[in-house]
């Protein structure tokens, strides 16, 4: 998959975010709200994000695929590339547990695509403190220390980070209102993680403007998913062009939201 952004933004040094760690949880003095409340925050991840995109069936069709038709060269037959888009990158943590989920596939003999995972940022962690954060998270130590191999200091624009085969991490640095127009991709997005800090203290991360942009990015069969029930970002959404509904959350979380391009 190709990815640019037209035009390109000036390189330079963005506005780095600060965190405050406690225990285990992880805050921003920013934006007073918490990047994870505590070690349950991965286990939140696979909820939210991996679940409610339905990763793990979505990814071992292919296998399915292939195997129904010996012999034939099949869609399923041939590995191609899956892309998944993030709106606030944040700890790492969504993309350190999609790699667990890669691992364990892989680990069962599923045939995987390409993975590109585009994901957008304006306050990124220096790698010192993204370090801290990631230490937190004891169940995915090897995708952290993958990772963080090939972080460097973020500067504004796009970098490409690959953690490992098969998984090519496309680092989008600056204003998503600014970025998401600027964004030219060969392929749709498969699956959103809408991750940004809260709807009440963040809202243009979760502005009808940038949901508009989103969408022309994806196509009929994308999903999303999101921690957020908030009325506000559902019409959004909506409006947009995609359909909603809620899901049972997880933890303290009663629900949380899912939606697709029919």
């Amino acid at each position: 998959m190709n990815i640019s952004l037209v035009p390109p933004p000036a390189p330079g040094e963005p506005a780095y975010a600060e965190i405050n760690i406690a225990g285990e949880q992880a805050g921003s003095p920013l934006f007073n709200d918490v990047y994870f409340s505590d070690a349950g925050g991965y286990l939140e991840s696979e909820h939210v994000f991996i679940q409610g995109n339905r990763l793990p069936e979505r990814l071992a069709r292919r296998k399915e695929d292939a195997e129904s038709a010996p012999g034939q060269a099949s869609e399923g037959d041939r590995p191609r590339e899956f892309v998944i888009g993030e709106t606030g990158f944040g700890t790492g943590r969504n993309l350190l547990t999609l790699m667990k989920l890669l691992h364990d596939l892989r680990n069962q003999g599923i045939r995987l695509p390409e993975i590109h995972y585009i994901t957008v940022e304006k306050h990124p962690l220096l790698p010192r403190d993204l370090e801290k954060a990631q230490s937190i998270f004891k169940n995915l130590a090897r995708e952290s220390l993958l990772f963080r191999s090939c972080y460097r200091v973020p500067v504004t624009g796009l970098q490409t980070l690959c953690p490992e085969p098969g998984v090519t991490v496309h680092l989008l640095v600056g204003d998503i209102r600014e970025i998401c127009p600027a964004i030219r991709l060969s392929r749709p997005v498969d699956a959103w993680f809408l991750d940004g800090f809260s709807p009440a203290l963040n809202p243009e991360m979760w502005s009808l403007s940038v949901f508009r942009e989103l969408r022309k990015l994806s196509a009929s069969g994308t999903t999303l998913a999101t921690y957020t029930v908030s009325g506000a970002v559902r019409r959004n959404l909506n409006e947009a062009g995609f359909v909603t509904a809620k899901l049972p959350g997880y933890g303290r979380k009663r629900e949380m939201t899912a939606g697709w391009i029919p």
